[in-house]
């Protein structure tokens, strides 16, 4: 195994794209961490400079999500992502996309270099969302089974495949917090699963043994479980970390993982 790099963010503050507020008679704040004690702010240092201004000039009325897209819109009901191929994505307000677009776009860039490396024609994608690794692994002449839960990413990477003109990809509607099947073989497995990890997947790919997997994930302690239960089918060739949060402890972690 080895530590194949670390990518910096280009912004230390102001990064965020999508933030959740709290709100207590008319002002924006937050909750304190393990507490319901309400802390108000004027401004977000890790925000968006758009998102400053607008909290500056409106005053809330409940807990609110304030999200600005890559046109400069805010919480529209399409919103704009750009990943760095051209043409941004769309994506429906309430889908989930990357608050970092500047590493999100690096993240693509090194993950489309791996399929290539790995010189899979085939892939099946896990907590596909929108498209964000999909629609580039598409256009890169790779055949992908994109599987999703969430209605509002299936619908926005529907119209956005329609929008790239793609017919190598495959969508299914699938809650993989649950057992589930698919017999079809692979060359490429990825996944980019939310805090709670991917259990269910990890033991699908134990059995199914797909060539390679590219795991994408935003919570170490989930990460380091379903590793654990692919110990005995794959070696870990590399992990990389990609500072997607600056300013807090979390982190972005890519491991390539190799059949043995």
């Amino acid at each position: 195994m080895q530590i194949a790099g670390i990518h910096p963010s280009n912004m230390q503050f102001g990064y965020r794209k999508r933030v959740d507020f709290s709100c207590l008679k008319g002002r924006w704040g937050f909750l304190k961490k393990g507490s319901s004690e309400f802390i108000g702010i004027d401004r977000c240092l890790l925000a968006d400079d758009a998102i400053n201004d607008y909290i500056k000039n409106n005053s809330c009325m409940r807990k609110t999500r304030i999200e600005i897209d890559d046109k400069g819109r805010i919480n529209q009901k399409q919103m704009y992502l750009d990943i760095g191929v051209g043409k941004p994505l769309t994506y429906r307000l309430g889908a989930f996309s990357q608050i970092n677009r500047n590493i999100n776009i690096k993240l693509i860039e090194r993950i489309t270099s791996i399929a290539k490396q790995t010189n899979s024609k085939t892939a099946i994608e896990f907590f596909c969302g929108i498209g964000n690794f999909t629609i580039p692994l598409s256009l890169n002449q790779i055949s992908i089974t994109a599987l999703e839960w969430d209605k509002n990413a299936v619908l926005s990477l529907k119209d956005n495949i329609k929008a790239f003109g793609i017919k190598n990809i495959a969508i299914q509607r699938a809650n993989l917090m649950q057992p589930f099947r698919i017999n079809t073989e692979f060359d490429l497995a990825i996944l980019d699963p939310p805090r709670e990890g991917a259990r269910y997947v990890a033991e699908w790919l134990r059995r199914r043994k797909v060539n390679w997997i590219i795991y994408v994930s935003c919570e170490p302690s989930t990460l380091a479980r379903d590793l654990f239960m692919l110990k005995e089918s794959y070696t870990i060739e590399s992990v990389e970390l990609f500072d997607m949060f600056p300013q807090t402890h979390h982190i972005e972690t890519l491991v390539l993982l190799k059949l043995k």
